[in-house]
């Protein structure tokens, strides 16, 4: 990562959120991690070129495949799957 410079990180949620956890498993603690409101506030913040990665959930163990993250990379231009993470369920 330091190749690139600063490594911003867009996630939902507060800290400690699966996907903050998610994001910190992934890239470190170089990363700068911004937290986000709403799925489309990582999207946004993405198609802006504000953030070099944004990570979101996919599925969750209570409701399974998440609709609006479908949607929103439909209608998005600017935002693609590079990796996937796995975590397991934190009670």
């Amino acid at each position: 990562m330091s190749a690139q410079g600063k490594v911003f990180i867009a996630y939902l949620g507060p800290a400690g959120t699966h996907s903050h956890v998610a994001a910190f498993r992934s890239f470190g603690e170089e990363a700068l991690y911004i937290s986000q409101a709403t799925i489309n506030d990582v999207f946004y913040s993405m198609e802006k070129s504000d953030m070099t990665y944004g990570i979101i959930s996919f599925e969750n163990s209570t409701f399974g495949s998440v609709v609006t993250i479908l949607d929103c990379f439909i209608s998005s231009k600017a935002c693609q799957i590079q990796a996937k993470t796995y975590l397991k369920q934190i009670n």
